[in-house]
């Protein structure tokens, strides 16, 4: 699972970004099931973008994969060149969910309940 965290947006954004910009934010603090998922998600920021951009604008979004693979960040950049990015959304991968059991004192992994719901719910 991949938690998407860490939503930034530049005020004053050019109206061509506005929807990309609405759905990072709606991505913030969400859960993705596998990376399948978030390669699809950032399909659909590039597909908007080019939908909504001007002609002559080069803006576009990067995908930043850290090379340990655990997380990485979605940057929006309002034109080629450009040294910052305009718009963000960072990611993390879930290492492990943990829930305390009170007869237990004590916290466990219970991430293999989440897979198998996964699994029954479809998703690969």
């Amino acid at each position: 699972m991949i938690f998407m965290t860490d939503f930034y947006s530049a005020t004053n954004l050019p109206v061509s970004l506005v929807c990309v910009t609405d759905m990072m934010r709606k991505a913030d603090n969400v859960l993705f099931p596998n990376n399948t998922d978030l390669d699809r998600f950032v399909e659909m920021l590039a597909d908007t973008l080019n939908r909504d951009r001007h002609p002559r604008s080069t803006a576009y979004i990067d995908l930043h994969r850290l090379h340990n693979g655990k997380g990485g960040v979605i940057l929006v950049y309002k034109k080629e060149n450009d040294d910052d990015s305009v718009v963000r959304l960072s990611y993390r991968k879930v290492k492990s969910i943990l829930e305390y059991d009170a007869d237990a004192g004590d916290m466990f992994d219970i991430s293999d309940r989440f897979v198998d719901l996964l699994e029954e719910g479809g998703a690969s």
